[in-house]
């Protein structure tokens, strides 16, 4: 995870803001069910699935908390929240993040946070041990990899009617979602935010991503890399339909959904083309690359730290530069399914 990527990700933040009353309703839901049930837990334990560096996570933990605080008067409760991402994750960060005034950590006394270096597609805490769980941007990164087979000329494979690769995405999502109900009690609630076909424009994103690696291959830049290593490159991201998402869920019986709604969020990038002007948009842009793509690209070009940070460097410029040459392409939606689901 790169050292930026909270400052990087406003697009995904802007879903979580843009859907807050989805994300309302899912804590409406566990707080009716924490207050319906007659043995109240000493701590509240919260799971952020997929954290990164922590500052998107704050969204929903500065709804969900307060209203906790609020509807729970036992002075003897305490909250447990547990920051969930790869061991790779850049612990520092989030850590730091958490002492920003505006952070959660500083609507109580009585908040305690974790960090736990683990894969969700593993169980990442003890079995029934978690209350409420949210999951908003990181379902979408496939375990399974071997049936990937990406268009020569785009990062993303985005064929729906690819057998193998649905059968992977259905298994990887089945592993996915029977962990984190193993997770939640009885009465616990999931969020989930889940990236849909829908994003046709991340056809275009994904094939300008190959094309300035092919211009660094041709112009001399890159002289290791190969254009059948482009071919082969893609971003390891699923995209779900619907009935992925039913049919899935309907195989784990402990867990009830109670919503599931598709939804398009606007990207906050297009309008800063008039208000910053589109240099500025231009590099925002190619800083929303960065939280999304960087260790795959990097991964890709060969030799030592050093020469992967220049050649990566000369392949920002070059996409900044075919941004700012060709903005009103990359008019950007995000859509993705929401889910909430109930442990019963």
């Amino acid at each position: 995870m790169n050292s930026t990527y909270n400052d990087n990700s406003k697009p995904q933040l802007n879903v979580f803001n843009k859907n807050q009353e989805l994300i309302k309703n899912s804590i409406d839901l566990y707080i009716q069910n924490l207050l319906g049930n007659k043995e109240r837990y000493g701590s509240i334990r919260i799971l952020d699935v997929g954290s990164a560096q922590g500052r998107n996570s704050n969204s929903v933990l500065s709804l969900l908390i307060p209203k906790i605080l609020s509807e729970v008067s036992d002075q003897n409760q305490f909250i447990e929240v547990f920051h969930n991402d790869l061991e790779v994750n850049n612990w520092t960060l989030l850590f730091m993040e958490l002492k920003n005034n505006s952070n959660y950590k500083h609507l109580s006394d009585s908040i305690y946070t974790y960090g736990v270096g683990k894969s969700f597609y593993e169980q990442v805490v003890p079995s029934q041990s978690i209350h409420y769980s949210f999951m908003m941007n990181c379902a979408h990164w496939a375990k399974s990899t071997s049936n990937f087979n990406p268009p020569h000329d785009s990062m993303l494979v985005m064929d729906k009617n690819d057998i193998m690769l649905q059968e992977d995405r259905r298994s990887d999502l089945y592993s996915n979602l029977y962990h984190r109900s193993q997770e939640l009690v009885t009465g616990g609630v999931l969020v989930a935010n889940f990236l849909s076909f829908e994003n046709e424009n991340f056809g275009d994103f994904s094939r300008l991503m190959k094309l300035v690696f092919m211009d660094l291959v041709r112009d001399g830049v890159d002289t290791e890399l190969t254009i059948e290593d482009i071919h082969n490159l893609y971003l390891p991201v699923y995209l779900f339909e619907q009935d992925d998402l039913l049919s899935t869920i309907s195989r784990i019986p402990s867990f009830q959904l109670k919503s599931i709604q598709h939804n398009q969020t606007e990207c906050t990038l297009q309008p800063l083309i008039k208000s910053h002007g589109v240099e500025f948009f231009a590099k925002c842009f190619s800083n929303f690359l960065i939280s999304v793509a960087e260790a795959t690209l990097k991964a890709a070009i060969k030799g030592d730290q050093q020469r992967k940070d220049k050649i990566f460097q000369e392949y920002l410029n070059r996409f900044t530069n075919h941004i700012k040459n060709n903005p009103t392409l990359y008019k950007s939606t995000i859509s993705s399914y929401f889910v909430i689901l109930e442990k019963i």
